[in-house]
């Protein structure tokens, strides 16, 4: 009789979460990673972010995802105007991929927000060099150019973007805007 009820007993433990040494859960970060993108993407945006960082906090060096959730991290961070640690968060995705031109874009864009016009385009400059093609990247260029005044050169890489996406609704609101500066 002691082997269906040891059976039973370890059919449990299966399913019970997994303990380390100090006596906390274990985290599969891979898997809370997937759990803080499916929360953000339910729009429940502070169980994301908590999400995220207990995914981060668990993830071994060199854990190959760590860098895209710090970038998701960042830009759920952005989403509740929590500007600062978004910027944080956006560093330490490019502490681990330096090349992350979404990383690089999004702090691009918080430097923007903050007004910070010189940091914003050294930051899309950048992301340029890493991905010379992207639509996004000559979009957030021509917008910080456009705001510094260099019509022109807007002008330039906002038809860029509307060549590589050209049914994205944002690029196209931005070459008008940028169309009606021009003498």
């Amino acid at each position: 009789m002691l082997g269906p009820l040891l059976t039973r007993l370890l059919g449990r433990l299966r399913g019970a979460p997994r303990i380390d040494p100090a006596g906390a859960p274990s985290i599969d970060p891979a898997e809370e990673l997937a759990r803080a993108d499916r929360l953000e993407a339910e729009g429940r945006l502070e169980e994301a972010t908590a999400s995220y960082r207990r995914a981060l906090a668990a993830a071994p060096a060199g854990f190959p995802p760590a860098a895209a959730g710090w970038n998701n991290l960042g830009w759920v961070l952005q989403r509740q105007s929590r500007l600062d640690e978004s910027a944080q968060a956006y560093g330490q995705a490019l502490a681990i991929d330096p090349a992350l031109v979404i990383a690089r874009n999004n702090l691009g864009t918080i430097h923007r927000y903050r007004g910070d016009l010189d940091a914003a385009l050294a930051e899309h400059e950048r992301a340029l060099r890493d991905k010379p093609d992207d639509a996004v990247t000559h979009l957030n260029l021509g917008t910080v150019l456009l705001k510094q005044g260099e019509a022109g050169r807007a002008l330039d890489h906002l038809r860029r973007a509307a060549q590589r996406a050209p049914k994205n609704d944002e690029i196209q609101r931005a070459l008008v805007l940028a169309l009606n500066y021009l003498p």
